[in-house]
């Protein structure tokens, strides 16, 4: 899976979807790759993964984006959902929530 094939899944989700930063939406999605990792067989690299971070943040509190997001990754046999963190930051009264994954 490329990164515009990763992130043309999270446009069905949700339509302000923004690559490594934002225009700052009242809502919106913010995600950049954060690392890689190779897989070797016979002194080859026979596959990678990127590890892809995606922060969700609203000002809506329960909003069920997050839970769609994970969702529709957690459907596709490429993406593996490795960690979730949720937040509050007061100073900007945003709900965030980050969700750590690796895609191959």
């Amino acid at each position: 899976m490329t990164v515009q094939q990763f992130r043309d899944i999270l446009l069905t989700v949700h339509q302000n979807v923004y690559h490594a930063e934002s225009s700052k939406q009242s809502e919106y999605v913010v995600w950049k790759e954060v690392g890689m990792k190779c897989f070797h067989a016979d002194n080859q690299v026979i596959q990678k993964g990127v590890y892809i971070k995606i922060d969700f943040f609203t000002k809506t509190e329960f909003s069920e984006i997050p839970d769609n997001i994970i969702n529709i990754l957690s459907c596709n046999d490429e993406i593996a959902v490795c960690d979730v963190n949720l937040d509050y930051e007061p100073d900007t009264e945003y709900f965030h929530t980050s969700i750590l994954c690796e895609v191959i």
